[in-house]
């Protein structure tokens, strides 16, 4: 098994992110590396290389807008913890299914951590829309994500939400405390601008770590 690595950045103090770090790691068979985060958000980029595959930072340690800055700095998926994070919160895997095309990306890096763990469960939370187009790029998501994990013998489970998406999201993250919510790191405009999904996040009583995996432009991603 390749030796990948996970950088986890702190603010001040390395117990800020060791225990949270060690438990990812160690689930995922990732090596560990600890880093000061830097003073500004393009330095990140030095800091990180070919083995580097995933970023880690304590969200309730870093004022979130300067946060995100550091997030979207990163060119490796993002891993935002809390303080007050559990062993059980790293011991599944749940990818919320949005309507958006690149959505389907997930599926590389949900393959890629499923194969470096014999513990780890994988769940797909399925939104209920109202809207029939909405509806059906939801259901073109799925399908694409479950015929590669179908293919890649990927084990998964399903469960259905009455509602949508959005809706569904701020009750997952605020209630829901099973595991790592996966998501593709929203497409902003503005470096001042923090979408939709991040903004729910943000609240204080969110309860869920967040992977955030950003574009792949040498994916081929099939179009709806």
């Amino acid at each position: 098994m390749e030796n990948y690595k996970l950088s986890a950045f702190y603010e001040s103090s390395m117990d800020e992110i060791v225990a949270q770090a060690e438990m990812f790691s160690s689930g995922f068979n990732l090596n560990l590396k600890y880093e000061k985060l830097p003073t500004k958000p393009a330095e990140i980029k030095s800091l990180l290389n070919d083995k580097i595959v995933f970023c880690l930072f304590n969200k309730d340690k870093i004022d979130f807008q300067r946060l995100i800055k550091y997030v979207y700095a990163a060119t490796c998926p993002s891993l935002l913890i809390g303080s007050s994070d559990l062993s059980q919160d790293y011991a599944n895997l749940e990818l919320p299914i949005d309507y958006k095309m690149e959505t389907k990306e997930t599926v590389a890096w949900l393959n890629f951590l499923m194969k470096r763990s014999n513990d780890t469960s994988l769940e797909l939370i399925i939104p209920k829309e109202r809207d029939e187009n909405i509806r059906n790029m939801v259901n073109s998501n799925l399908d694409f994500i479950e015929n590669t994990f179908h293919k890649s013998k990927t084990i998964y489970n399903r469960i259905t939400y009455e509602k949508g998406f959005e809706k569904m999201l701020y009750d997952f993250m605020q209630h829901h405390r099973k595991g790592i919510t996966v998501m593709m790191r929203p497409v902003r405009t503005f470096s001042f601008f923090i979408p939709l999904y991040l903004r729910i996040y943000r609240r204080s009583d969110v309860r869920t770590p967040l992977l955030l995996i950003p574009r792949d432009e040498n994916l081929y991603v099939p179009c709806h």
